[in-house]
């Protein structure tokens, strides 16, 4: 099961990932699905923990034109309470390991605007689109792509429910022999 939702998450922010940086202001550098340590980031002017070196986002997005470094994490969750997804978004926000980080970076980088970017996404596509909006705007993605953008993320999340619900059945059993969908 760990592997299937792990499957599911990685195939939505791969695709939203690729639409980002396709619809992304051309001096913007992306990094995807690597440790910090491996990132060739702007110099900086202090070391970063080896812990911190071994972090992996998501996603990394800077221009140095503005001084701009953005940590982007995609976060799919299920959203079965409605406050689901506020939960994980701010368990995520306030992890230690990315707090500590984002403290580090702001300390090695002097000047520089520097945010973490989570986009959640629930089981059932409902996700804050007005945070989703601003993270767009923050990475100089233009906002008429929202409507896009959203449809791959919801599309995507069903997705992820039906590809978790196949790797589930033979867990527990049920015998589900035709489609439900």
């Amino acid at each position: 099961m760990k592997d299937a939702i792990t499957a599911a998450h990685n195939k939505i922010w791969q695709r939203l990932y690729d639409f980002l940086v396709s619809h992304s202001d051309p001096a913007s550098h992306w990094s995807f699905d690597s440790s910090i340590g491996t990132m060739n980031l702007p110099p900086l002017s202090c070391s970063l923990t080896p812990q911190m070196m071994r972090l992996k986002p998501d996603a990394l997005c800077w221009r140095e034109e503005d001084r701009s470094l953005y940590l982007l994490d995609f976060l799919r969750t299920s959203d079965f309470w409605s406050d689901s997804i506020a939960r994980a978004s701010e368990r995520k926000l306030t992890k230690q390991g990315y707090s500590d980080l984002l403290l580090a970076l702001q300390s090695a980088l002097p000047g520089w605007n520097i945010k973490l970017l989570e986009f959640a996404l629930g089981d059932r596509g409902f996700f804050p689109q007005s945070r989703w909006l601003e993270h767009l705007q923050s990475l100089k993605v233009p906002v008429k792509h929202l409507q896009a953008y959203s449809a791959i993320a919801v599309a995507g999340a069903y997705e992820a429910v039906d590809d978790i619900l196949r790797a589930r059945r033979p867990v527990c059993g049920w015998d589900l022999s035709t489609d439900v969908r």
